[in-house]
């Protein structure tokens, strides 16, 4: 085992991928995935597409099933994070994405949906690195569950807590965790701002990832 990955794996930026040869269907690529303590990939950007291709590519490939699928009438990634819909190959999405609803790369153009069950596929996981959760953070900044947090103190309109944020190399705090959020309670006397904001009928954080109601 490498410093950041399992053997076998690969990394990039920060995460950890396998690239599954044997053929398999949609659900039967994420279970294997789940049995290594993994999801399908979720691309959160060009950049990391294009490294899946290069990857997909070096193992003889030229689709593999990602962590992308068609539900009420909107695509997700399956860690819930924003789906970027500018991704897709010429002939796509598939007219009807509801007999479509899974997501498969092309190592030579951008990505397809097809039918969950069809004939097998190699498929791509992913998972955090094992680096260590615990950090350093700078003076004034307080740790918690290996992310660095910031207080103003100083009443400001939503907007310029956003800048005032960027100034610092940071952003308004994107929530995930009843653990998370209840740190941050403890932390002030009265109301704060957070990175949350609403788009296209839906909460979104500053990060990308879709509120989770449950956490509310």
């Amino acid at each position: 085992m490498n410093q950041m990955c399992p053997e076998g794996w690969e990394v990039f930026q920060g995460r950890c991928y396998y690239f599954e040869n044997e053929d398999m269907t949609w659900p039967q690529a994420q279970s294997n995935c789940a049995m290594m303590g993994s999801t399908l990939v979720s691309v959160h950007s060009p950049q990391e597409y294009s490294f899946l291709q290069q990857l997909t590519n070096r193992a003889g490939n030229q689709k593999a099933w990602v962590g992308g699928f068609y539900l009420q009438d909107q695509w997700l990634w399956i860690d819930g994070s924003w789906f970027y819909d500018n991704n897709w190959n010429n002939e796509s999405p598939n007219p009807y994405p509801s007999e479509n609803p899974c997501l498969m790369l092309n190592s030579n153009e951008a990505w397809t949906n097809t039918l969950c069950d069809a004939g097998g596929f190699a498929s791509i996981c992913a998972k955090s690195s094992n680096i260590s959760s615990r950090v350093v953070c700078p003076d004034g900044w307080t740790g918690f569950h290996g992310r660095c947090y910031y207080f103003n103190r100083s009443p400001l309109t939503w907007s310029k807590a956003d800048a005032f944020c960027a100034d610092l190399e940071s952003s308004l705090v994107s929530v995930h965790t009843l653990e998370e959020y209840s740190f941050l309670y403890r932390q002030i006397s009265n109301a704060a701002w957070l990175g949350g904001f609403y788009l296209e009928g839906q909460w979104i954080w500053l990060d990308w990832l879709l509120v989770l109601s449950g956490i509310f």
